[in-house]
């Protein structure tokens, strides 16, 4: 009975380690000088003061070693609009902004946390109290990324066509397409037909976001692959994503001190900046590889 009390006790100590809670100790306001202005913000008796984003953020820098933390368990409290002082109410947040960012210095890996302590919930401001910092269930590997999807690389064999598309949207591949892009029709078995892309925005910006491991075969439907012969009315439909479209990397947006649009609409939209188009890859288990385009 002893040594299951001891387990016991130990697996406790454990997972609470890594576990911090920071109270923020609200102190009234301050007026803060950044030379040409000068404004009157809410203050904290806390180091980390920073304004950023119409907002008053904490910044908390801690060595860590190989651990990865998140930011969790917060607690906040309804306050009125003059504990805002001079931030404005209608360019607050109606979200949590909140990230963990890695950095070396001097050989030590250092973890720099930081949070935004107001929000604007349907019109009534919210202050942050208090959270927690705590460790993740992430591997520890240093410059490991969160990687989704299958890992296979399917370029490796067989041959591909590449089609380029510049918007997004839903796509058909018809008989003419076929032939217009010097693939002969009657060699082609609708039912092999492939498809393979991960969209066309950027890459997420910072490593530790998440990102596919691989090219990823996409959602088909191919109309008339039943008799295994691409007909005169056969067609196969898919969707595009183009170089304008939706952030389909973090579901969050980011949710980061950088990455977060402060619009209360919170657009999930990207803009890729470096190219106009997005490629994708069909395959019939034939043919070689080739660039042809499609358009709305």
């Amino acid at each position: 009975m002893k040594q299951k009390i001891l387990l016991l006790f130990l697996i406790g100590f454990v997972s609470t380690v890594w576990a911090q809670r920071i109270n923020i100790d609200w102190d009234g306001s301050k007026i803060q000088d950044f030379g040409d202005t000068k404004i009157n913000l809410p203050n904290f008796k806390n180091q980390g003061f920073s304004f950023s984003q119409n907002n008053i953020f904490i910044t908390i820098k801690q060595k860590i070693g190989e651990k990865q933390l998140k930011v969790s368990n917060p607690v906040w409290e309804n306050v009125s609009s003059r504990d805002l002082f001079e931030l404005s109410k209608g360019l607050l947040p109606d979200y949590e902004i909140k990230d963990v960012a890695y950095y070396y210095l001097d050989g030590e890996r250092y973890a720099s946390i930081n949070v935004a302590l107001f929000k604007n919930v349907k019109g009534s401001v919210q202050r942050l109290s208090s959270f927690e910092i705590s460790e993740t269930n992430a591997s520890n590997n240093i410059g490991s990324t969160l990687k989704v999807g299958t890992t296979g690389n399917p370029l490796s064999t067989g041959g591909f066509y590449k089609i380029k598309v510049d918007k997004s949207g839903v796509f058909k591949i018809t008989k003419q397409f076929l032939q217009d892009n010097g693939i002969n029709p009657s060699s082609v078995n609708p039912k092999n037909f492939r498809i393979y892309g991960n969209g066309g925005i950027m890459l997420p910006e910072y490593n530790q976001d998440v990102k596919y491991s691989a090219l990823q075969e996409n959602a088909i439907q191919v109309v008339g692959e039943d008799d295994g012969v691409w007909n005169d009315n056969d067609y196969a439909l898919f969707y595009a994503q183009g170089s304008n479209g939706y952030n389909l990397y973090n579901t969050s947006n980011g949710n980061g001190f950088k990455r977060v649009d402060t619009r209360s609409d919170r657009s999930e939209n990207l803009k890729n900046i470096y190219e106009d188009f997005s490629y994708y890859y069909i395959n019939f288990d034939k043919g070689r590889e080739k660039e042809s385009s499609l358009w709305m």
